[in-house]
């Protein structure tokens, strides 16, 4: 079988040059369905999980036989850009996990900055998990087996939710906001973590140096409004860890150039410290993103395996959770900018 690494790491590489502003980027969000080739697959295009107008929506695979078993959501996110071109990479990868895995997939779009910016990103994934947890019975899955996994912007996302659940809002009107945002594993490719601490302790780094060309991915405007250290605390998972985390798989290159592997080993001692189930893959000589990862994919599915195979008893906290709540700059309060 063809490997499925080369088209989504030279995707992943165009969403990266998307979100440094250059036109050469993947295709703009389309309404119309692109073309996929998932044969035997149960599949469901364009699901909106957020409100009309916006790019807050996913596609579902699973196997035609089988039911109620776990699912995984697929962070569809290279340097927080999100589109179907992004999506199209994917599908290789997603047709392994639920053709040959056996696992419902969901690939989960959210609004591309600079539209919107990470602060406002987060809760739209985190609304993803909950639609999908009020919407198990029709997808045939079990609402407490879900796992997320993601390549850099889209790895970060995928901590943001390993770490940064909530049990849900029960006074809500949106039944959707009811439902619990928690996932049960994680798996993350090359992420970054504390945006405080990036590279250096007591570098903050919100789209400065090698972070530079994705500065509109932070701010509106490229500039800082209000708090940015709380800003970047708040959307930085190292700071939302907490004992009921979910169990995390970290995969990173020791000579990533953009991510700095000193990103996850940060997120792994803080996870071990909490006593949350973490291993961290180092891949020697490696950058940001490589073509021979079908091992790491084998390393995936092992995580899933053991994780979702079985339900896991977690603990709901009482106490807020550090660093929990996003503290979005007063100018992009509210809705992103389309």
């Amino acid at each position: 079988m063809k490997s499925p690494w080369r088209t989504l790491w030279m995707t992943l590489l165009l969403s990266f040059i998307a979100g440094a502003g250059v036109k050469a980027a993947p295709a703009a969000f389309r309404d119309q369905p692109a073309t996929i080739s998932l044969t035997g697959l149960r599949h469901e295009h364009l699901i909106p999980y957020g409100p009309a107008g916006t790019h807050q929506k996913m596609d579902f695979y699973a196997p035609l036989q089988g039911g109620k078993g776990p699912a995984i959501l697929l962070m569809v996110s290279g340097g927080w850009v999100s589109t179907e071109g992004t999506l199209e990479a994917f599908l290789p990868i997603i047709d392994t996990m639920a053709r040959q895995w056996g696992y419902s997939v969901f690939a989960v779009m959210h609004d591309p900055q600079p539209g919107c910016v990470v602060g406002e990103i987060v809760p739209e994934v985190r609304r993803a998990v909950r639609y999908i947890r009020t919407h198990a019975k029709h997808y045939d899955i079990d609402p407490d087996r879900l796992g997320v996994i993601g390549f850099s912007s889209g790895g970060h996302l995928s901590l943001m939710l390993g770490v940064g659940g909530d049990d849900g809002n029960p006074r809500a009107a949106d039944p959707i906001e009811r439902a619990s945002s928690r996932v049960q594993a994680v798996v993350a490719f090359y992420p970054p973590t504390d945006f405080l601490d990036y590279g250096t302790s007591g570098s903050l780094n919100l789209g400065a140096g090698v972070l530079a060309p994705y500065r509109r991915a932070f701010f509106h405007d490229e500039k800082p409004h209000g708090d940015e250290k709380a800003y970047a605390r708040s959307i930085s998972p190292l700071y939302a860890v907490t004992p009921d985390d979910a169990p995390t798989l970290l995969i990173h290159g020791d000579k990533d150039p953009l991510v700095p592997i000193q990103q996850s080993e940060l997120m792994r001692a803080k996870l071990n410290q909490a006593a949350v189930a973490c291993r961290l893959r180092v891949k020697k000589d490696r950058g940001h993103g490589w073509l021979d990862s079908d091992a790491d994919l084998r390393a995936a599915r092992a995580w899933f395996d053991r994780y979702l195979g079985a339900l896991r008893e977690r603990a709901s906290s009482a106490n807020p959770r550090e660093g929990g709540v996003l503290q979005t700059p007063r100018r992009i309060r509210g809705q992103c900018q389309r």
